[in-house]
């Protein structure tokens, strides 16, 4: 093997470095005379995918891409994926921010299908873009005809396919929906099969769920003038039916992961749950959630054991625990020593169930913040066929002695998810070295 393949076997974790040739017994490196296999060996998966982005000055390795986006002085550059999605013919759209101080500053990027930025989007493939007053990118969708709905604080935005704004979507592109004097907070955003656009949230403490015409007007049909409450809590994700009704998860104000069920008018489904609500103790924050199509349900978060660790949960559509999902229905992912968030997860196809995150380790006396992802079966039990024992740790770092024994950070975390058509699975978040802080975009078999 490599000895620059892999950088630890310790705790049962994958750390990707090189990853050109997968694992013991799966070949040797490209170039490697000694061994010659008669088929190319097919790509490991939870490594990098290498046919995506270039590699860099002083490394030996790529499957991932940054963008940078100039600064407001006198702060440094500093960037974050939040949301991810591809596009029908291949590309992919990253949201984000790209300014944490004020003034917060929405941010998008659109890549290629190889990695390389997509110069009829924006400026060169980037833009930032003021979409209101508050907010980071929370939801992201793609509509059929190819423009782009963002979920941005108080505001709905829409964006024509190279990345100005739809003006004829709302005001100059912009929606937003006000109740009271207050606007909602949007959390989630959907899209509805006859274009109408779903966004979940809050509104004065309450679970909200509005709902927007294609132009971007409130649809006065739904709710109380196109805005639906509920109890008290937040929304964070949205589910829209094949017979109308909606699935909205949320968090209520006592931490509990619940879900609510709306009719296709935003009245309340009295007939689910509790007067349209299950709530249940998840052990953790909630911080992803994906709908199966048998109804059950699968939630993402970390939950604190000797240490943080990954922790998913399946339930069925009552709320209650699925008992034969992991033990009691819930099962965890520990990348060794350090703490460990999980931040997304997506469901595959087969029903393979990917989680993402950071797992926090120390190196030269300081904390760094690594790439984690984890795959279960739909049983729950760990995917042995993704990276190690079915946890992936990628740190970023160039295969060379004397930069990984500098004094300067690295810290990278996955903050959102998606699945391209192939199967392969993209991984978009933030990466920090030194005083700059940028969009990455990593790409995994």
């Amino acid at each position: 093997m490599n000895k620059q393949t892999l950088k630890s076997w310790s705790a049962g974790v994958l750390v990707l470095l090189s990853p050109l040739c997968g694992v013991a017994g799966m070949g040797a490196a490209p170039g490697d005379a000694r061994v010659q296999a008669p088929l190319a060996a097919q790509p490991r998966p939870g490594t990098l995918d290498q046919s995506f982005g270039e590699i860099r000055p002083g490394y030996d390795f790529t499957g991932w891409v940054t963008t940078t986006f100039p600064p407001i002085p006198p702060y440094f550059p500093e960037a974050s994926v939040q949301a991810i999605a591809v596009q029908p013919d291949g590309k992919i759209v990253a949201a984000g921010w790209a300014q944490s101080e004020s003034p917060f500053r929405p941010a998008f990027a659109r890549y290629n299908p190889d990695g390389s930025r997509d110069t009829g989007f924006g400026s060169g493939g980037s833009e930032t873009i003021a979409l209101g007053p508050n907010g980071p990118i929370t939801g992201l969708v793609i509509q059929p005809d190819g423009r782009i709905l963002v979920a941005s604080g108080t505001t709905i935005g829409r964006l024509n396919t190279d990345g100005s704004l739809d003006v004829g979507f709302g005001s100059g592109g912009l929606a937003t929906a006000q109740s009271g004097g207050v606007n909602v907070y949007h959390r989630a955003i959907a899209l509805q099969e006859d274009g109408r656009t779903l966004a979940a949230g809050n509104l004065l403490g309450r679970f909200a769920l509005v709902r927007y015409q294609p132009d971007g007007s409130l649809d006065a049909g739904f709710g109380a003038g196109g805005i639906a409450t509920a109890d008290a809590g937040s929304a964070t994700a949205l589910f829209p039916q094949p017979d109308g009704r909606i699935l909205v998860a949320a968090t209520t104000t006592a931490r509990f992961f619940a879900l609510l069920h709306f009719n296709a008018d935003g009245t309340i489904d009295a007939g689910y749950g509790s007067g349209g609500i299950v709530a249940t103790d998840f052990g953790g924050e909630g911080t992803g959630v994906a709908l199966q199509p048998d109804g059950r349900f699968l939630v993402a978060g970390s939950a604190y054991g000797a240490t943080l660790d990954f922790l998913v949960a399946r339930f069925n559509p009552d709320g209650t625990a699925d008992g034969i999902f992991g033990k009691d229905g819930r099962v965890s992912a520990d990348f060794g020593k350090g703490e460990d968030e999980a931040h997304a997860l997506v469901l595959q196809p087969d029903g393979r169930i990917v989680v993402a995150g950071r797992t926090v380790k120390v190196r030269n006396m300081m904390s760094e913040s690594h790439f984690a992802l984890a795959r279960f079966a739909a049983s729950g039990k760990p995917d042995d066929s993704f990276g190690k024992d079915g946890e992936v740790e990628t740190d970023f770092f160039p295969n060379n002695e004397a930069r990984r024994n500098s004094p300067v950070e690295l810290d990278s975390i996955v903050w959102a998810l998606a699945l391209q058509p192939d199967g392969r699975i993209l991984a978009g978040g933030y990466f920090a070295e030194s005083s700059t802080a940028s969009f990455i975009v990593a790409r995994y078999n």
